[in-house]
């Protein structure tokens, strides 16, 4: 990838320090929850399909945002377990591993 993971969820803005925070502070038992393999491979296709978002160019700010929810709710994922994941992912370096080598074999399936 060529921008750090966190940056690219920032510019979808799905994360943001807010977001995050504001979770941490109403659901810490949530936020801290363990993300199964199943998770890892969800949350990576929900990057590619938010990719794809991000790339057909949408034309106002409310249609990007509502192709971004659907895109995450189609890989499996709820928007909120999603910014979850994505917070975790600042300060897990194990949980970064993971999703990088499912990255991997993302890329090595593909081509």
């Amino acid at each position: 990838m060529k921008k750090p993971l966190f940056a690219t969820l920032a510019l979808f803005g799905l994360v943001s320090a807010t977001n995050v925070a504001a979770q941490s502070q109403t659901a810490p038992a949530e936020a801290a929850a363990p993300v199964s393999e199943a998770e890892i491979k969800r949350f990576a296709n929900a990057i590619v399909l938010l990719k794809r978002v991000d790339d057909a160019g949408l034309g106002s700010a409310a249609e990007k945002q509502q192709a971004m929810v659907g895109a995450v709710q189609r890989a499996g994922l709820t928007p909120q377990r999603f910014q979850q994941i994505a917070g975790q992912l600042q300060n897990d370096r194990g949980l970064q591993d993971r999703l990088k080598a499912q990255f991997a074999a993302m890329a090595q399936q593909a081509g």
